[in-house]
Order: C-alpha cells, then sequence, then structure tokens
C-alpha cells in the first residue's frame, strides 16, 4: 500500500510539474489577420454640422515580445507583451455640412501602433490557455483633407496622434516546447474625438476605432 501510495504520489508530482512548466518563459513570434476601421469624422462650418460614419475592411500583422509564467502552481499565468501592429484599412469620404455642398474629401489611413500589454490567462489543460489582455497603444492617422472653396487654404495633411487602452481576449495552443499558436481579438477604439482642423471657419473632429481578428505563432524560448 505504501509503494503504491509513493507511486501515485511521484505520478501527481510528474503531472503537475508538466503542467505548470507548459507555457512559461519568453516568446517572439507574428500576427496575421483582418482589421475593421470603424471610425466617426466630424465636420463643422459657417453652414452647419455633418457626419460621417465608415466601416472599412482591411489586412492586419503584428510583430511581438512577450514572457509568461505561472503563479505557483495554479494554472493561472501571467505576463506581458511589447508589439508593434500595422493594419492597412484606408477609406476617403466627402466633406461638407449636412444639406449642403460637398466641400471636400478627406483621405484617412493609420500608421504603425506601439503598445505595452498586460496578460493574465488559465491553462485549460497543458496545451490550451484562454486569456484576457489589456495593451496600452499608440498611434497616428494621417488624414489627407482637400477642401475647395472657402475652405481650400485648409488643404493640408495632418498626422494627428492616438494613444488609449486596447482590450482583448484570445486562446493559445501549445503545439511542442517551442512552438505556439493562437488567435485573437482586439479592440483599438478607446481614444476619442481630437480636433485636428480647428480655426474659425472650420472645425473637424476625428474618432478613430479599429477591430482586429488575427492568428498568431510564436517560438517560446
Amino acid at each position: 500500500m505504501k509503494k503504491i501510495c509513493l507511486m501515485l504520489g511521484a505520478v501527481t508530482l510528474t503531472s503537475t510539474a508538466a503542467f505548470s512548466h507548459a507555457y512559461g518563459g519568453f516568446y517572439v513570434g507574428a500576427g496575421l489577420g483582418a482589421a475593421a476601421s470603424r471610425s466617426e469624422h466630424k465636420f463643422t462650418d459657417a453652414t452647419g454640422e455633418g457626419k460621417v460614419s465608415y466601416t472599412k475592411l482591411g489586412g492586419f500583422y503584428e510583430s511581438f515580445v512577450g514572457y509568461m509564467q505561472e503563479i505557483g502552481s495554479s494554472r493561472t499565468m501571467v505576463g506581458g507583451e511589447v508589439y508593434m501592429a500595422v493594419s492597412t484599412p484606408k477609406v476617403t469620404k466627402n466633406l461638407g455640412a449636412n444639406g449642403q455642398a460637398v466641400t471636400g474629401t478627406v483621405t484617412i489611413k493609420r500608421d504603425p501602433a506601439y503598445g505595452i500589454a498586460a496578460i493574465m490567462g488559465k491553462l485549460v489543460n497543458p496545451k490550451v490557455m484562454v486569456y484576457g489582455k489589456v495593451a496600452y497603444e499608440t498611434t497616428k492617422y494621417q488624414l489627407d483633407y482637400k477642401l475647395t472653396g472657402v475652405h481650400a487654404a485648409s488643404t493640408k495633411l495632418i498626422k494627428a496622434s492616438y494613444s488609449g487602452v486596447v482590450p482583448g481576449m484570445g486562446m493559445n495552443y501549445k503545439v511542442n516546447a517551442n512552438l505556439m499558436v493562437g488567435a485573437e481579438y482586439s479592440f483599438a477604439g478607446i481614444y476619442g474625438n481630437k480636433k485636428v482642423i480647428n480655426t474659425n471657419a472650420l472645425t473637424c473632429e476625428f474618432n478613430p476605432g479599429e477591430h482586429r481578428f488575427g492568428v498568431r505563432v510564436a517560438y517560446v524560448f
């Protein structure tokens, strides 16, 4: 009986050790997927106010470096990442006050974003982890204005900087000791309106947002 107990204890310890070290360590990787830019532009001049909202689909890719570690033997993982994210949605919209003549156009696209994220996850089994993620990200949006009439002097390319919280969630699968694959969703849109043109004759405000869906592959050291 004593031998059986010792054998069961050894198996339990071995299983726990295997479970505990399934995900811990440094990793580096890349992701690829789709981005849906869901943004709003507001135009105001002496004739009134106009607003355009749009959704534009495009590609999304990222590179990242991170670290994860289990808390004791709780199967709860904590860690962090730094990353660069690039998305390709680009849109051109007409501008003007509602019911008035079009005053010009604006073409909008996003520069690369840079962020740092905190991660907390749970090991479902030795190979699968589900997790939540909260990042703080900074990026720039390019707004290329081509205006006519009384606003022609405001024709310009503006680079507006935005920073904010980016929440996300995902799942990882550990293929082997060094290869990890997964899928992730995040929302980059807790930025708020920003006045990108603000003169006596014209005010333009831009409120960007972006949904991101991607698959990720990482090498674990």
